[in-house]
Parts: structure tokens; sequence; C-alpha cells
């Protein structure tokens, strides 16, 4: 039987059941799945290509979620060209991951949010934390960076700035 968790609505304070068999990228918010559109938010886990990271992580399962994380990351780190949207999605949510779970208040007002990340999280040790503080350094470069590329046409750098900022501060950055 699947569990039922919560999840903070952004600003209001409130929450809302989350079914954890259902795939988190199921559970946007339904102005974000007319007409076939994906999830499109400023927010780490509101896209199609960090939810499906996230639920990767959730079939992953305890043991192997770190390993998913420490390659996403790795991938945007060590590229020497070109990173495309979903690669660094991906990697943003992963870095998000990593300070979720040193201190799970960082994301209390974010969507989407695993419940494993506060039951069961990944132990962040230093190395975790630098990987995760170069990423999103890393997507905040301008720079052979489509992902940046798509907010600056969005013209919502500012807010992705933002909203990255916040965890590279709980970080330690």
């Amino acid at each position: 039987m699947a569990a039922l968790g919560t999840l903070g609505d952004e600003g209001t304070g409130t929450s809302r059941p989350q079914r954890e068999d259902t795939p988190l990228k199921d559970q946007c918010e339904p102005r974000h799945r007319e007409a076939g559109m994906g999830a499109a938010g400023t927010g780490p886990f509101e896209n199609d290509d960090a939810l499906d990271f996230l639920d990767t992580l959730e079939e992953a399962g305890p043991d192997e979620r770190r390993a998913h994380v420490e390659r996403a990351m790795a991938r945007v780190i060590r590229s020497d060209g070109y990173i495309e949207a979903p690669e660094m999605a991906e990697a943003i949510a992963a870095a998000v991951v990593v300070a979720a779970c040193d201190d799970p208040e960082s994301v209390a007002r974010e969507r989407h949010v695993p419940r494993w990340v506060e039951e069961e999280p990944l132990e962040v040790d230093e190395r975790l934390e630098d990987l995760a503080t170069s990423a999103l350094h890393r997507a905040l470069r301008p720079d052979d960076n489509e992902w940046w590329e798509l907010w600056d046409e969005a013209r919502a750098t500012d807010d992705i700035t933002q909203r990255l900022s916040r965890y590279l501060e709980t970080l330690g950055d």
C-alpha cells in the first residue's frame, strides 16, 4: 500500500497530500499540465527533468541514491562544453537534495520534496557539499549553459539566482 505524505505549498504555510506511488512529475499543479505541457517553474524541482530525476532517486532506494546524486552533479561540473538544460536541471535538483538532506528546513517552501529527504536523508559529508556547491555555481554561470539561456529568455535570471543562492548559503558558501 502506498504511503501518504505531505508537501508544503510555497508561501501559504499549508500542505497537501502526496501519494508516494504517484510519480512526482504527475503531482504538478494542474496549470503546469494543461494542454500536454510539462512542469515549468523557477524552483529546483519545478520542471520535468528534475521531477524525473527525483523519481529515479525514489525508485533507486536509499543505498543507491548517493551515487545517482553524485553522477548528476559531476556530469555538469566536469563538462568542458555546452550543458543542455535537462542535465543542468538534474544537477540542480541533486544539489538541492544535498542541501535538503543537510538542512530539511531549507526546502520547507519548495514543492515536490520527496519524503525520504527527511526520513532517510543522504549522509552529507564535505565531498558531497563541495559537489553540490560546484554544481550550483556552474548553474549560475551563463556560458555554455542552455538552462541559464532559457531563464534569460524568460527574464527570470534574478529569480533563479536568488533561489539557488539560498541553497548555496545552506551549503556554507
